[in-house]
């Protein structure tokens, strides 16, 4: 992913050293525009910043973090999900 305008109004926040997440604001606004992941080397993007984009969830990852529990009947993984490297593991809703 390249950016090709704005790079200079992004800041990062690490949670730790050790969370493998580097989420990115806009330091105008506040706004939630990336969170890297450089471990697993993915970035998430908010849904919310393609207007288009149908949102159809499949999983829920790193579940035991939550803030708010989601019984929906999804699989929810202890850590990433296996095509990502992660362990299979499952947890309870």
């Amino acid at each position: 992913m390249q950016i090709e305008k704005g790079v200079d109004l992004l800041v990062t926040f690490k949670r730790t050293e050790s969370s493998g997440s580097y989420p990115q604001f806009c330091k105008t606004r506040g706004t939630a525009v990336f969170n890297n992941h450089p471990n697993v080397r993915r970035t998430d993007i908010p849904a919310v910043s393609i207007p288009d984009l149908v949102f159809e969830p499949k999983l829920h990852s790193h579940y035991p973090e939550r803030v708010l529990s989601i019984r929906d009947g999804l699989p929810k993984y202890k850590d990433w999900d296996p095509s990502f490297g992660g362990t299979d593991e499952v947890v309870p809703e």
